[in-house]
């Protein structure tokens, strides 16, 4: 069984787990993308443009840093 995302208007709609891609995008009606932790890694809600994932953005931590007078 392999994972795959479901794709409507290149967005993320749905993560599922079916035997084949055909079984997939019959299931769904929709095109659906293999998902992979290495390469093509997506979540619910992404976008799906050019053939990539868009990847949420990484908020940097504030620095701790105290303000000087």
């Amino acid at each position: 069984m392999k994972t795959y995302a479901v794709i409507e208007n290149n967005v993320v709609t749905n993560i599922i787990v079916a035997a084949s891609k055909d079984i997939a995008e019959s299931v769904t009606a929709c095109n659906c993308i293999e998902v992979t932790e290495e390469t093509n890694i997506a979540h619910i809600g992404l976008g799906y443009v050019g053939g990539v994932f868009e990847q949420p953005a990484v908020e940097e931590a504030p620095s701790e840093e105290t303000p000087t007078e």
